[in-house]
């Protein structure tokens, strides 16, 4: 398993194959996810296999765990790349309520931020939420991103949030 970025507290990494089962509860419990997606356990165990598809490609980009450092699966964290560039990403979370108010989303979003520009070159990171979210909103805020406007995306407008690359890369 390829080790994405680590901290103290936490660890983002690919995603076990015995994991699935981990991925699966973790987006089955509507109390994590009232702003994401809907979708149902084999569209998240095709998401899976796709995912552990794009480990074996090599892919630098992508969906991956974030765990505690004693293996607990804290959440799901992504970067992945913008269609139209290349040298953007979306950021995206979701972290299981047991670890809610701890500033591991913010903790995950800055590691991954770090990982995209300084390891992958990215110019440009972007994230979009749902007006009502004001957690994740504020997990942005706290992790850099600055409110660029609103998109309209799968039937629903949402903040988009941005951070631009330091001048210095």
């Amino acid at each position: 398993m390829k080790v994405i970025a680590q901290t103290p507290r936490i660890i983002i990494r690919e995603y076990a194959a015995a994991e699935e089962e981990l991925f699966i509860e973790l987006f089955a419990d509507e109390r994590l996810t009232p702003y994401l997606p809907k979708r149902n356990n084999d569209q998240n165990r095709e998401i899976f296999k796709a995912m552990l598809a794009d480990y074996a490609a090599g892919a630098n980009l992508g969906k991956w765990g974030i765990f505690s450092s004693d293996g607990d699966l804290i959440g799901f964290v992504m970067l992945k790349l913008n269609a139209e560039d290349a040298l953007k990403a979306e950021l995206g979370y979701n972290i299981h309520y047991k670890y809610w108010n701890m500033g591991i989303a913010t903790e995950a979003c800055k590691v991954l931020i770090d990982y995209g520009f300084n390891t992958q070159r990215l110019k440009q990171i972007t994230a979009v939420i749902v007006p009502e979210n004001v957690a994740s909103e504020k997990v942005l805020i706290k992790a850099g991103l600055h409110k660029t406007g609103d998109i309209f995306r799968d039937n629903e407008t949402l903040y988009s949030y941005t951070i631009d690359a330091p001048d210095k890369l």
